[in-house]
């Protein structure tokens, strides 16, 4: 083999090994956007289920307090009859 030979072979090995590198490192990028991806609607659903969960629960203390005081007054009322 001339040196022109073995230049242009290890040329394009070195080549090939840069390919394989770039497709290496775009893989694992690509893995990690989907993870932080995944992990961002994970969390933002968490954080409306937490959201939901506290309306829920304010709207039930509402209306109990509301009926206690519907139940108070109507109590009064027919007292005072």
């Amino acid at each position: 083999m001339s040196a022109q030979e073995e230049a242009r072979e290890a040329m394009a090995q070195s080549r090939q090994h840069k390919e394989q590198v770039e497709k290496s490192m775009l893989s694992r990028t690509q893995a990690e956007v989907e993870t932080a991806t995944n992990d961002g609607v994970e969390e933002e659903a968490r954080e409306a289920l937490s959201s939901k969960r506290r309306r829920d629960e304010h709207l039930q203390e509402a209306m109990l307090h509301r009926a206690a005081e519907e139940t108070g007054l109507s109590g009064d009322a027919t007292q005072n009859s």
